[in-house]
């Protein structure tokens, strides 16, 4: 357990371990007032009860009064008392200091967290995000790293202060009775460690079945409001929120065996404390002194069991906590550790690209490339064509450089290699367009100027022209600041496609993929697009990937995808009269 918590600590920045070390001193010092106060009380007893003995008798005592020239016994006894009274104050007030400092601490470091932890994800390639469900991620980023703060680094700092403070008190009661607290600390030692055997292993078993219910959780709420049509369509609704309820009462279930093993605890700690204090008062009372000679002893072990009891009880819930929450960490502590990622190349696409018997293939699985060979020109038109699963897509991310080759090679401009060890960075210079658009919740310039602070609206109202929306845009109240709404849903199909054009050219790239990006369009719509984005200034290289393939006849060269491999490219005419493969992918497509 405490080696993943040290892996933990070593997730803290400069400034968060500075931090750290400032709240242990002050923690420290809260523990000393403790002690210190905890230490006078037993003398102040005495000098209550037997003041003139103590005043006559006492070494200490009388130096101290011996300070206060002319105060009589009785004025001396309130004004010790009110000095005390004073420190302990004083102590509670850097108590609630400590509690300010500690929170602030924890609350922190799971900010920064689960900043940490996107910025990991972020980092990742884009294989692991194709592999890895988004809804644990999310899980990871919120549930997760907050079950973190408050299950694992905060009971950690307040353990570390109550340790501190049974350290300092137990050198305090060493000190005055070395038998009895070597006594006591072996009884106690022993019932903790046997207590703590006891339930360790179901608060594990108790931890690992929430962090699974919590991306369950997570996984069925994003399902169920991802798909809202899907489920109103087929009266789905009862089954999902059957699905929820059953992870709800089971994640009740958990979280009630976890806090009440924690709690339950307290009363058996309680019970062996006060068997021990009883145990140390009890040895004390045998030594062949009188009561006033053992007084102070039995009031600082009294008071120091009335002390340490909250410490203890305090302790071993931190530490169940701590044991049941931290498999929140392991849950995502692999994915903080950085990739041995490919060395990047950063290119801008100016002549040519010329694939290299490429080959590809995902973890487990059949090549998806084979050994592919292709070349894209500058300012050609280059047409995809191929049935489902024959690697057009993997071809794209490949080129785009979102995939690593597992072989082979890439030359860009005729003079940059890309291999398996490296990936291209178009920097910009490329435009991307998917079938299924991604927009955030924000206006249709924001989601056209994506991630960009400034916002061209010159740019993006004759983008909006040649993409065929300015007509719709003028008609809104609020023009291009409209909102699209969550996922776009504000919009048709067809308008968040041509939002995902206008996108994707607002960069101004040098080369344009198309990825079935005009699919949710009509034929006459689509090919005045098509005519438009040819049209432009600077005329683009494109690569397009098309459902119609009647919408290719203009393109340069078409490549037939199949199986990984290339079968057959060439014009549209050519490939019409010469393959019959693509004839049957033509006779298929037209028509729909």
């Amino acid at each position: 357990m405490f080696r993943h918590v040290f892996k933990l600590l070593a997730k803290l920045d400069k400034k968060d371990i500075i931090r750290l070390y400032f709240s242990i001193i002050i923690l420290t010092v809260v523990a000393v007032f403790e002690l210190v106060g905890l230490a006078l009380i037993a003398p102040y007893a005495t000098l209550v009860f037997d003041t003139d003995s103590s005043l006559t008798k006492n070494e200490y005592w009388i130096s101290v009064y011996g300070v206060f020239e002319g105060i009589d016994h009785s004025n001396f006894v309130f004004y010790v008392g009110l000095f005390i009274a004073a420190f302990v104050f004083l102590g509670n007030i850097f108590s609630i200091f400590s509690v300010f400092m500690v929170n602030k601490l924890s609350c922190y470091f799971g900010a920064r967290l689960s900043v940490l932890l996107l910025m990991s994800y972020l980092e990742k390639s884009y294989l692991f995000h194709k592999e890895t469900n988004s809804s644990i991620l999310i899980n990871n980023i919120t549930q997760q790293c907050q079950r973190v703060v408050n299950g694992v680094f905060m009971p950690l700092m307040i353990m570390a202060s109550k340790i501190i403070t049974i350290l300092l008190i137990g050198i305090g009661m060493f000190l005055l009775d070395p038998i009895a607290t070597i006594i006591s600390t072996l009884i106690l030692f022993f019932f903790y460690m046997t207590l703590f055997l006891v339930v360790k292993n179901r608060l594990t078993s108790i931890g690992k079945a929430i962090s699974t219910i919590y991306e369950s959780q997570i996984k069925v709420l994003t399902e169920a409001l991802t798909a809202i049509k899907l489920i109103k369509l087929n009266s789905l609704e009862n089954q999902k929120i059957d699905e929820l309820k059953f992870l709800a009462e089971q994640l009740a279930n958990n979280n009630y065996l976890k806090t009440s093993i924690g709690q339950s605890i307290r009363y058996i700690v309680e019970g062996i404390l006060f068997g021990v204090i009883a145990i140390a008062l009890a040895i004390i009372s045998q030594l062949d002194q009188s009561l006033l000679q053992i007084l102070p002893t039995l009031v600082l072990v009294t008071l120091a069991g009335y002390k340490l009891l909250p410490c203890f009880q305090t302790i071993f819930h931190s530490l169940a906590t701590i044991k049941s929450e931290v498999n929140a960490f392991l849950k995502f502590e692999s994915h903080l550790k950085k990739e041995d990622n490919c060395q990047s190349k950063a290119v801008r696409f100016e002549k040519s690209v010329n694939f290299k018997q490429v080959s590809f293939s995902y973890p487990d699985k059949y090549k998806v490339l084979d050994s592919l060979y292709l070349t894209i020109n500058q300012g050609e038109k280059i047409g995809i064509v191929g049935s489902s699963g024959g690697g057009k897509s993997t071809f794209i991310d490949v080129l785009l450089g979102l995939l690593p080759m597992d072989s082979g090679s890439i030359l860009i401009n005729n003079k940059t290699v890309v291999t398996r060890d490296t990936f291209i960075d178009w920097k910009n210079s490329v435009g991307y367009v998917p079938q299924e658009i991604v927009l955030v919740d924000g206006t249709i310039a924001s989601n056209i100027a994506f991630g960009e602070d400034y916002i061209d609206e010159i740019k993006i109202n004759d983008l909006l022209e040649i993409c065929g929306l300015n007509r719709f845009v003028l008609g809104l109240d609020k023009g291009i600041y409209t909102k699209v709404g969550e996922r776009g849903l504000k919009l048709s199909g067809g308008q968040r496609q041509r939002i995902g054009i206008a996108r994707a050219l607002y960069r101004e790239p040098t080369l344009l993929v198309l990825d079935e990006a005009t699919s949710a369009l009509d034929s006459l719509t689509e090919n005045q697009l098509n005519k438009s984005i040819s049209n432009l200034k600077d005329k683009l290289t494109q690569v397009v990937i098309a459902h119609r393939i009647s919408t290719l006849r203009d393109c340069d060269r078409i490549y037939v995808f199949g199986k990984g491999n290339i079968l057959d490219f060439g014009t549209y005419e050519e490939l019409m009269i010469d393959s019959t493969y693509f004839q049957r992918l033509a006779g298929k497509t037209n028509d729909s």
